[in-house]
């Protein structure tokens, strides 16, 4: 399935299954690899509980502490 498709379908179902806007839950995420996600705008903020998701280096599984790892 090509991104734009998917993208398409993804905005066709958020807009029948989205809850109403005072009782959303709003993902924000961090880290490498999350450069590509959309950051939430303060408004989607608001009094809304924010769940952040934290991007982590890892090798078989396993977070990497040190940038010797990461070689």
């Amino acid at each position: 399935m090509s991104h734009r498709n998917l993208v398409r379908r993804l905005k066709q179902v958020e807009t029948t299954l989205a809850p109403p806007k005072d009782h959303r839950l709003v993902l924000r995420f961090e880290g490498p690899g999350s450069e590509h996600f959309a950051r939430p705008t303060k408004e989607e903020i608001g009094d809304n509980e924010v769940f952040v998701v934290q991007f982590v280096a890892a090798r078989d599984g396993r977070p990497i502490d040190s940038p010797e790892q990461v070689r």
